[in-house]
């Protein structure tokens, strides 16, 4: 049995250790270097989000721990994508999974803006030549991708986590689910 947990990296080092001591495949969000994901994901308590998911990724590649990234695309962070491929590679990810923001939940609350489709998938071909530039640099699979190209020019309005067989989504709120609208509630997460 494969177990899966997403994550932005804010979590006990001792919950980290038990995830990757079990064998757990890691999906973390991180918007790319910390001045991008600290503005798209700021916390409650104004610590900086970026430094626990660093730490994170960080720990779980030292481990060579299974994990894929998913960066969030805003209107403001399109023009940085290639950025956060090199900002990810660097930290030793080979999967990058590039969405544009969907405009619920936080994205919200923060007042993200929407990707515009036509330079969303003007950097996203470009970072896709970036990972091949990287693959060679650093003699590995760079592995750049976007699960939600069939929605990129008629979105959805719904945030569904990363869904695949028999895979169930844990919330915070502990509730078992294969799709939902917005796993957080403003109670549970540290996060604006």
């Amino acid at each position: 049995t494969k177990l899966r947990i997403s994550t932005n990296g804010v979590t006990k080092e001792e919950n980290l250790q038990y995830f990757i001591d079990n064998n757990f495949l890691f999906d973390i969000a991180c918007d790319g270097p910390p001045e991008i994901h600290d503005k798209q994901r700021p916390s409650k308590a104004g610590f900086k989000s970026s430094l626990f998911t660093e730490r994170m990724i960080k720990l779980i590649v030292k481990n060579n721990a299974k994990v894929r990234t998913k960066v969030v695309v805003t209107k403001d962070s399109t023009p940085h994508m290639l950025e956060a491929v090199e900002y990810l590679v660097e930290l030793g990810i080979s999967h990058i999974r590039l969405e544009p923001v969907l405009l619920d939940g936080r994205a919200e609350t923060n007042q993200l803006r929407g990707v515009n489709i036509k330079e969303f998938v003007k950097m996203f071909i470009k970072s896709i030549a970036k990972a091949r530039e990287l693959s060679k640099k650093h003699k590995r699979r760079i592995w750049v991708s976007n699960r939600m190209t069939r929605d990129l020019f008629n979105p959805s309005t719904f945030s569904c986590q990363y869904v695949e067989g028999n895979t169930i989504i844990l919330t915070p709120e502990g509730n078992l689910s294969k799709c939902i609208r917005n796993i957080h509630s403003d109670e549970s997460s540290p996060f604006v």
